[in-house]
């Protein structure tokens, strides 16, 4: 059944559940994208350490946490597949 009012009809209107899923694949994709340069920024710091022990520790500190918002981001990608398979 259409709903017709004064702009038109309402059925034709963009479902929340596909700009919700957009907009998470968005996110998805700029948490990836920062994930991936603090993995290249801690590789660099580890590289160029030298020797260096506090510069040694910071880099294992940013590949652990980057490692952590990895299985954050893919932890929330399953709750997302899992959330919307029951909404649509």
């Amino acid at each position: 059944m259409n709903i017709v009012y004064a702009g038109g009809v309402l059925d034709d209107a963009t479902k929340i559940t596909f700009i919700l899923r957009e907009a998470f694949f968005f996110l998805l994709g700029v948490g990836g994208i920062v994930i991936l340069i603090a993995f290249v920024v801690a590789g660099i710091v580890y590289m160029l350490s030298g020797g260096n022990a506090s510069m040694l520790e910071w880099a294992k500190r940013a590949f652990m946490l980057s490692i952590m918002g990895t299985i954050v981001i893919l932890s929330a990608l399953i709750v997302f597949w899992t959330i919307n398979s029951f909404l649509t």
